[in-house]
């Protein structure tokens, strides 16, 4: 919470970038949830983190503004997030998220975010089939 709020803060000190709180769903495997609940989200591919999907929008945390767009084949959980967009691009599929942005958006659905500190998770949906 300190961390989301002082990024909060810090967005909201910069006129170009959003410090508007959006909601967010992030699918992820049973075994994470309540590391990510306690611990936050983390960028695959760094500190231990498998990759489980691609990047193809480069290296961020994968999330969407709606429920059924994080769900995988794999994925029976969602996380709901608190997320700060700040500085957004919206760029081609062969483009990646790199500074100054702090949030990529593809168009559709998808928002992927560079940094962790962006993302509060908040709730956990549990999707039976």
């Amino acid at each position: 919470m300190q961390t989301f709020n002082s990024t909060l803060s810090e967005f909201s000190q910069d006129p170009q970038r959003n410090s508007e709180p959006v909601w967010v769903f992030h699918g992820t495997i049973d075994e994470v949830v309540e590391k990510i609940m306690l611990e936050g989200l983390k960028v695959g591919g760094t500190q231990g983190i498998p990759i489980r999907h691609s990047q193809v929008y480069g290296p961020g945390i994968y999330t969407s503004l709606r429920s059924d767009g994080a769900l995988h084949k794999e994925t029976k959980k969602v996380i709901v997030c608190k997320a700060l967009k700040g500085l957004t691009a919206v760029r081609p599929q062969n483009q990646k998220l790199q500074a100054p942005y702090n949030c990529f958006a593809d168009g559709s659905s998808m928002l992927v975010f560079r940094e962790p500190r962006q993302l509060l998770p908040m709730y956990v949906i549990h999707f039976t089939t």
